[in-house]
């Protein structure tokens, strides 16, 4: 079984540019959660980060990504709450683009 490993901000800014094509009608959000599940998976084996089944998994990122979403609608969340690295990088996105492009 591979360690828990903490979402970066490199990580959470792909959540924030998957919900960005959802809302922009780009991408539904079955296909944003595919791609972002196999991006981020792929990602950690560039990296050399052991992973398994569960790893950034599609029910896993499903439940990140609405989180992003909770944030980009000003939504209270629902079962728990967007972590602080969440809050950081979507506010930076609204209030520094280019801060946040830099990630």
């Amino acid at each position: 079984m591979a360690l828990r490993i903490l979402w970066d901000d490199k990580e959470v800014a792909i959540l924030v540019d998957y919900c960005t094509r959802i809302i922009d009608g780009k991408i539904s959000r079955a296909q944003a959660v595919e791609a972002a599940s196999k991006e981020l998976r792929n990602r950690a084996i560039h990296k050399g980060i052991a992973i398994d089944e569960l790893f950034r998994n599609k029910n896993g990122i499903s439940m990140q990504l609405s989180k992003i979403e909770d944030l980009f609608m000003n939504r209270e969340g629902g079962l728990s709450k967007a972590p602080q690295l969440f809050i950081n990088t979507v506010n930076l996105y609204f209030t520094d683009k280019k801060a946040y492009d830099e990630i």
